[in-house]
């Protein structure tokens, strides 16, 4: 909650759009709820753009507070 107040107040964001994966969706339909409940977005937009999951090589789900994520670019250049 203080993130979405800090980028609208504090910013001046006209348009939040949060990309996580799919896992997230929840939340963030929460997040955005409670802000407007809260009267803080008015004539701002705010979003959650969600993605399916994405797996290191050893089929778990990659997270990025333990730091062992790869760089998009990496990741695109592997796709090809």
């Amino acid at each position: 909650m203080a993130a979405i107040q800090y980028r609208l107040h504090t910013l001046k964001a006209d348009r939040v759009i949060y990309i996580t994966d799919l896992g997230q969706r929840e939340h963030f339909e929460m997040v955005i709820a409670a802000a407007k409940k809260a009267g803080w977005l008015t004539n701002q937009r705010c979003e959650h753009m969600g993605f399916g999951v994405i797996l290191g090589e050893d089929g778990k789900k990659f997270k990025t507070r333990a730091g062992t994520t790869i760089k998009l670019l990496d990741l695109l250049n592997d796709a090809k």
